[in-house]
């Protein structure tokens, strides 16, 4: 089964609601407000492993227990979804794999 990556905006971004730091996960159990293609919602399934950093220093896994419309879009349209993770505990940060713009990948 794939592992889904989850990459933090950078700080820059806080100054929106729309993102949040890394704590926040760990607070609320859910990623904020991703963009996910068609292509990635079919590729998540509940149970799968995610990995959630935030470069250079902080990772944490967990385990995917579902994806929601957040009700939130970027300015041409996309819809933005809340990844929901279950049993998010702080790992060793290993530099993760390079996702895609939006912070999102698969290994």
């Amino acid at each position: 089964m794939a592992t889904l990556l989850l990459s933090m905006p950078k700080n820059r971004n806080f100054t929106t609601t729309l993102h949040q730091p890394i704590n926040t996960i760990f607070a609320t159990g859910a990623g904020p407000d991703y963009v996910l293609s068609a292509n990635d919602i079919s590729r998540i399934s509940q149970g799968m492993k995610v990995i959630v950093f935030d470069r250079p220093k902080l990772q944490a896994e967990g385990v995917v227990a579902g994806v929601l419309p957040s009700g939130n879009t970027t300015r041409n349209g996309r819809p933005r979804y809340h990844v929901l993770i279950h049993n998010l505990k702080q790992t060793a940060y290993t530099r993760p794999p390079k996702v895609n713009r939006l912070g999102v990948g698969f290994v």
